[in-house]
C-alpha cells in the first residue's frame, strides 16, 4: 500500500505499518550503527539498549499520522565525560518531544493566525488529540529572536478604554516590535530603559509622563516628538477654540441684501425640565441612584446630569438632513423657478444644469410646504445654514481650496463672524512652516502665539515650548510614531481575536511573532 507520506530523515526505516479508518501508524527505526555524546561530541558504536517513542506528525489527508519510533540508547566510552548512557539525537525532533519538528511549525503557524480556541477545533481534523492548553504552552515556548537596535518608538494602548493602558515599544529601523509593559507608568518604563544602554532615540508623542521617564532614564537620548500628532493637537486646539466662539449651526436668511443671524436663545424644553425637576425631588426624598435609573430607564450618568441641573434646558435644533444640505444653495433658484409656474419636474432639471445633484424627494420637501404656505398667505423666510464641523474643515485645507459656492456661503458666514479670515492665516502658516520643516520660522510663530493669550493656539504654543528640543529633532529626524499608530491596529486586532483575555506575556509573544 502507498501512502502520499514523506520521512523526516533518509537514514529511517519503515519495518511495519498499520491503517485504520483514521489513523496511519507507522514503525521507523535507524540504521545508523553509531551515535554521537550530547556532551562531548564523541562517537559511540555500543549500544546499551532501546525504547519506543510515539510521535504525532503532519496527517495524510483525513488520517492521522502515529510514529513509534525506535530509538536506542548508547554507552559513551569517553573517559572525561560525566555522561555514561546517552540517547540518539534527530534532526527533526527534540528531545522529549511527541510531535515532529515540522508539526510543530505547523501548529506554531496555526495558533498566531488565530485564538487558541479557534486553533484547537481547526486542529482536531489534522491530530488525534490536543487542546487549547496546548497551543497556550506552545506559544509561550516560542523563541523569537529580537534586534539589538539604536532607536526606538513608544506609544500607549489600551487594554480596557478608561480603565488600564499598556506601553508598546517598537524598533524603528526593522519595524518589529519589541515588548509590551503593562502599565505606562514612569518608573516602568525608565526601568525598562535603564537596562537598555544602547538605546540612543525614542520617537514618543507629547506625554509629559514618557518625556520624564525617558531624560530620567538616561539624558543623552534623542527625543522625537511624532509630527502626526503635533499636526492632531493643532487641530484639535483650533476645534475647541471654535466650539466656544461659533454656534453648532451658523443660520442666516437668504433675502437679498439682507444677511441675519437667528437669534441664540431657544426655547425651554418643558417636558425634560418636568423629567428633571422629579428626579430632584425624588433624590431629595432618599431614593438611591441605582433604584431613580431603573424608574425613569436613564443611565446613571444621565441622572447625576439631572441632579446637578439648575437652569431649564432648551431645546435642540434638529441638524440639517444631508440631502437638504445638498439642496440649500438652489434655494433661491427654487423660488424665483416657482414664480415662473414650473412644475417640480421642470425645476429638477432647471437646478440640475446648475449643479444640483441631489435627489427629487429632497426638492419635494422643500417645495411642497413653501408652496402650501404660499397659499395661506404665510411668508416664509428660507433660511440657510452650515456646521461649525464644515467650517472648521474649510480653515484647515484652506480658503484657496473652496469652489465658487462655498467661497459665497463663507463670505456671509465672514460677515457674521469677522475672525474667520484672520484665523484662517495663522492655520495656514503653520501648516506651510510644517511642510518645509522650517524650524526658526516655527519659533517665532510660536513666540507670536504666546505674546496673545486670547490665541486660539495660545495653550498648543505653550506646549511646544515646553518640548521644543523634541519639536526640533521631529523637524530634522526621519523617524516617528507612524510606525506604532499601525501596530497599536494591530495589538488590538489581535486582542479582540483573543477575545480581550490577553495576557501581557501573551500579547507580547504574538506581537513579537513574524511569518
Amino acid at each position: 500500500m502507498l501512502i502520499p507520506w514523506q520521512a523526516p530523515e533518509k537514514q529511517l526505516s519503515l519495518y511495519s505499518l498499520q491503517t485504520t479508518e483514521t489513523a496511519v501508524i507507522l514503525y521507523l527505526q535507524l540504521t545508523k550503527t553509531y551515535a554521537f555524546c550530547p556532551s562531548c561530541g564523541s562517537q559511540s558504536k555500543h549500544q546499551h539498549s532501546f525504547y519506543t517513542r510515539e510521535l504525532q506528525d503532519l496527517s495524510v489527508g483525513s488520517q492521522h499520522v502515529l510514529i513509534r519510533l525506535q530509538s536506542r540508547k548508547w554507552f559513551c566510552t569517553e573517559i572525561y565525560c560525566q555522561q555514561r548512557i546517552v540517547t540518539e539525537r534527530f534532526s527533526w525532533l527534540l528531545p522529549y518531544a511527541r510531535r515532529t519538528e515540522r508539526l510543530q511549525q505547523f501548529l506554531r503557524k496555526l495558533v498566531f493566525s488565530m485564538s487558541c480556541r479557534q486553533a484547537e477545533r481547526v486542529a482536531q481534523s489534522y491530530l488525534r488529540r490536543i487542546s487549547h492548553d496546548t497551543f497556550l504552552r506552545l506559544i509561550r515556548s516560542t523563541m523569537i529572536a529580537l534586534p539589538q537596535t539604536t532607536a526606538i518608538g513608544i506609544d500607549d494602548f489600551a487594554f480596557r478604554k478608561g480603565h488600564n493602558y499598556g506601553t508598546l515599544i517598537c524598533d524603528l529601523k526593522t519595524h518589529q516590535p519589541l515588548a509590551i509593559l503593562p502599565s505606562r507608568t514612569s518608573k516602568l518604563i525608565e526601568s525598562w530603559l535603564v537596562a537598555r544602554p544602547h538605546i540612543q532615540t525614542v520617537s514618543r508623542d507629547g506625554s509629559k509622563t514618557y518625556r520624564e521617564a525617558i531624560t530620567n532614564a538616561n539624558v543623552a537620548i534623542q527625543q522625537i516628538s511624532d509630527r502626526w500628532h503635533l499636526i492632531k493637537n493643532a487641530k484639535e486646539a483650533l476645534i475647541k477654540w471654535l466650539d466656544q466662539k461659533l454656534p453648532a449651526q451658523i443660520e442666516w436668511s437668504i433675502e437679498p441684501n439682507q444677511i441675519i443671524e437667528l437669534p441664540k436663545e431657544k426655547p425651554i424644553d418643558e417636558l425634560r425640565w418636568q423629567l428633571i425637576q422629579q428626579v430632584q425631588d425624588d433624590y431629595k426624598e432618599g431614593v438611591r441612584i441605582s433604584y431613580l435609573a431603573k424608574k425613569y430607564e436613564l443611565s446613571r450618568g444621565t441622572i447625576y446630569k439631572y441632579l446637578k441641573q439648575v437652569t431649564p434646558p432648551r431645546k435642540t435644533k434638529r441638524k440639517t438632513k444631508p440631502a437638504q444640505a445638498k439642496l440649500q444653495p438652489y434655494y433661491e433658484l427654487i423660488v424665483a423657478y416657482d414664480t415662473e409656474h414650473l412644475t417640480t419636474d421642470q425645476i429638477l432639471k432647471k437646478i440640475r444644469l446648475a449643479g444640483y445633484n441631489g435627489s427629487l424627494s429632497a426638492l419635494r420637501h422643500f417645495i411642497e410646504p413653501y408652496r402650501a404656505n404660499k397659499k395661506k398667505g404665510i411668508t416664509q423666510a428660507l433660511i440657510q445654514q452650515i456646521s461649525r464641523a464644515k467650517i472648521s474643515q474649510w480653515i484647515w485645507r484652506g480658503f484657496q481650496q473652496l469652489n465658487d459656492e462655498q467661497k459665497q456661503v463663507l463670505e456671509k458666514c465672514q460677515h457674521l463672524y469677522s475672525f474667520l479670515e484672520p484665523l484662517e492665516k495663522i492655520v495656514q502658516e503653520y501648516r506651510t512652516i510644517f511642510e518645509n520643516r522650517a524650524i526658526e520660522p516655527l519659533i517665532d510663530w510660536m513666540n507670536t502665539q504666546l505674546v496673545n493669550k486670547n490665541s486660539p493656539f495660545h495653550s498648543y504654543s505653550t506646549g511646544l515650548r515646553l518640548d521644543l528640543a523634541a519639536v526640533k529633532n521631529a523637524f530634522a529626524s526621519p523617524y516617528s510614531n507612524g510606525l506604532l499608530e499601525g501596530q497599536v491596529n494591530r495589538l488590538k486586532w489581535i486582542k479582540r481575536m483573543m477575545y480581550g483575555r490577553a495576557k501581557p506575556d501573551l500579547l507580547e509573544k504574538r506581537m513579537q511573532y513574524r511569518f
